[in-house]
């Protein structure tokens, strides 16, 4: 497992390069589309069947579908072919260039499905910069850790490589994540990916705070990990993308067939005040800024247990965060029917309330 990464986390810098045509600014709301780039870096089997279904902009899905892979290139240094694409804010023309400063979450449906399990196909999504490499986030239809058990499923759910911490569900890191349950093919897991940006830099040595991945499986999260790269995040002109990869050796070609299918695919820049990135802000957006309150950012005296918690930036969870929630009270999408929302006036006074419970902690 940890070749084929290792082979992926190279060559990902290459499509980069390849598609390193400058796009207009914009912002991750104008977002409309996709930029296919297919078989790169990877094309050991250019005959094959392939299939881009791109239905983004209309209903959110995005299906990759290749069979029949036939005759593979005898130049080519692998049994893999690759296709990516990339999200676009001029209609699919050029991949949108994400910068460090707008935070963003993106989320969708997948369904992984391969005649044959092993050799391992993954899909998911990724981060590619010239500067910082490339991040996974993916799902795959067996994990090459351990032998593989016939009828048994193995497949992975995994982060990995440039400044994505290693995360998964079945290979023992300490921490198994996401459940520990290993993903079945053929069925639709919920992946989420929220990237929250932070204050300074490492690399001017004025970092104030960090900025932060979670990856969510089914409505499990990783918990907000924070990054500790030189650019404190991704760097501007990063670009994000969706993509199928499939280990396919000569003697399975003629009968592979290998489909990734994400649907409900969405992808929004952060609501001021969404601290949990549902796309709306209310009570579990309080709940965070009241479950820290009067936690300072210290060096060496105390650290804030959630860096969510302090919107304001100012190291400290107090009055400023708790105003910027209530400012922002009831924006986005509203939870599903049937649930209360406490308006506003109301709510202060129920928060202060909850206030004065709280023990003041240095």
């Amino acid at each position: 497992m940890m070749i084929s990464r290792t082979l992926l986390a190279g060559s990902l810098i290459a499509v980069g390069v390849m598609s390193a045509a400058t796009s207009a600014s914009a912002a991750v709301s104008d977002i409309n589309g996709l930029f296919p780039l297919l078989r790169a870096p990877f094309n050991a089997y250019p005959s094959s069947n392939l299939v881009l279904t791109d239905n983004f902009a209309s209903t959110g899905t995005v299906i990759f579908d290749e069979t029949n892979f036939g005759i593979p290139d005898a130049g080519a240094p692998n049994g893999f072919n690759r296709h990516n694409a990339f999200f676009s804010s001029n209609g699919g023309t050029t991949p949108h260039d994400f910068v460090n400063q707008e935070g963003f979450s993106v989320s969708f449906d997948l369904n992984l499905d391969a005649v044959n399990d092993s050799p391992r196909k993954e899909a998911g999504i990724f981060t590619s910069s010239i500067l910082t490499g490339s991040g996974f986030f993916i799902v795959s239809t067996n994990n090459n850790a351990v032998p593989q058990v016939p009828g048994v499923p193995d497949g992975e759910i995994a982060t990995f490589s440039s400044y994505f911490p290693f995360t998964s569900n079945v290979i023992d890191d300490g921490a198994l994540e996401y459940g520990a349950v290993p993903y079945t093919p053929g069925t639709n897991v919920n992946i989420k990916m929220v990237y929250r940006p932070g204050v300074g830099s490492d690399a001017t040595a004025d970092l104030v705070k960090p900025a932060s991945l979670e990856f969510i499986v089914d409505g499990i999260t990783s918990g907000v990990i924070a990054l500790g790269n030189l650019e404190n995040g991704i760097d501007d002109g990063t670009r994000l993308g969706l993509y199928l990869q499939s280990d396919v050796p000569f003697v399975d070609a003629a009968t592979e067939a290998v489909t990734a299918a994400f649907t409900n695919v969405s992808i929004a820049t952060l609501l001021d005040g969404d601290l949990n990135a549902d796309g709306f802000v209310g009570i579990e957006d309080l709940n965070i800024v009241l479950s820290n309150w009067n936690q300072a950012q210290v060096p060496e005296v105390s650290v804030i247990d959630d860096i969510r918690a302090d919107p304001s930036n100012d190291n400290f969870v107090g009055i400023e965060d708790l105003n910027l929630i209530l400012g922002n009270w009831n924006a986005g999408t509203p939870p599903p029917p049937g649930s209360v929302v406490p308006e506003p006036a109301g709510l202060a006074v129920l928060s202060l309330g909850g206030l004065a419970m709280l023990r003041r902690r240095a």
